[in-house]
């Protein structure tokens, strides 16, 4: 019991240390809003860390992911944490984060031989997507795939997928050679197309299926 309350402290703890902190720092350094949201997206993948090491193979595992269905629900639609929210759009990006991050931890208590391949779908999540939005807005000659996505976007999606690997496997190491790294990437490149904050769904479940075929 003693070891699940630290868990549930120090997941509490770390998110919202990482929301305060990145907002101190949006205001601090006067840095976009976008830019801010998306710091937090990429370090929130590291809550799979401390999900792994406190709860896995434990019906606690989801209780912090649908504790942040609430607060990222009652943050969308009463702009509690602007930090997180766009204020340009409609979608609730960050509830569809929660909710997939919930029912990918449910997937874990049901095939527990798939926890590794969570984590991958985690991080290419929080890297690949994060470091998309980042470099794509960075990038001044955009090249349009798509109406809300660039090429640059989808390039720093495979790339920063594959790191996302990488440092998944500091956290729990699994084999897997070059070809299925990027192979890995290149599918959540793809799913990351996906627009209107549904790519929280597509690239999360899309890497996470083709991560168990591979491993």
């Amino acid at each position: 019991m003693e070891g699940y309350l630290l868990g549930y402290i120090i997941g509490f703890v770390y998110v919202f240390a990482l929301i305060f902190g990145i907002g101190l720092l949006q205001k601090l350094l006067r840095f976009d809003l976008e830019l801010s949201r998306k710091l937090i997206h990429t370090f929130l993948g590291f809550t799979w860390v401390i999900l792994y090491k406190f709860f896995a193979g434990n019906w606690q595992i989801v209780v912090i992911p649908i504790a942040f269905i609430i607060v990222n629900a009652l943050s969308y639609k009463f702009k509690l944490f602007k930090m997180i929210e766009r204020e340009d759009d409609n979608h609730c990006g960050t509830v569809y984060f929660a909710i997939a991050m919930t029912i990918l931890m449910f997937c874990t208590l049901l095939w527990p031989e798939t926890m590794p391949m969570s984590g991958i779908a985690v991080f290419c999540l929080t890297f690949g997507d994060g470091f998309a939005a980042i470099i794509g807005s960075k990038v001044k000659k955009k090249i349009h795939i798509l109406p809300h996505k660039t090429l640059a976007g989808t390039i720093a999606c495979f790339i920063f997928s594959v790191i996302g690997i990488f440092v998944c496997r500091i956290f729990i190491p699994f084999e897997i050679n070059l070809w299925k790294f990027l192979l890995i990437g290149l599918v959540s490149a793809a799913a990351e197309l996906v627009g209107k904050g549904l790519d929280n769904f597509s690239v999360t479940f899309g890497v996470y299926a083709v991560s168990i075929l591979l491993l």
